[in-house]
């Protein structure tokens, strides 16, 4: 099975070096101003993959992408 576009667009983001955290929020970020796209579930369900294995302190600092997932 091919990985999804978000999935992919999601490996990129971690593998870009640097803070993967903020590399990955802030393309969850741009898919949050994008939210009427058809892959806006599928998107959420990738960012929900990658909060499972943030600690509290990262989890409060992307609340507001949390909350999105939860919409």
């Amino acid at each position: 099975v091919p990985p999804s576009q978000a999935d992919a667009q999601y490996q990129e983001a971690r593998d870009s070096g640097g803070d993967t955290s903020g590399a990955v929020a802030e393309l969850a970020h741009g898919w949050m101003a994008d939210s009427g796209s058809e892959e806006t579930i599928e998107r959420k369900k990738v960012i929900e993959k990658w909060t499972l294995g943030l600690s509290r302190q990262k989890k409060s600092k992307i609340q507001d992408i949390i909350d999105w997932c939860k919409e």
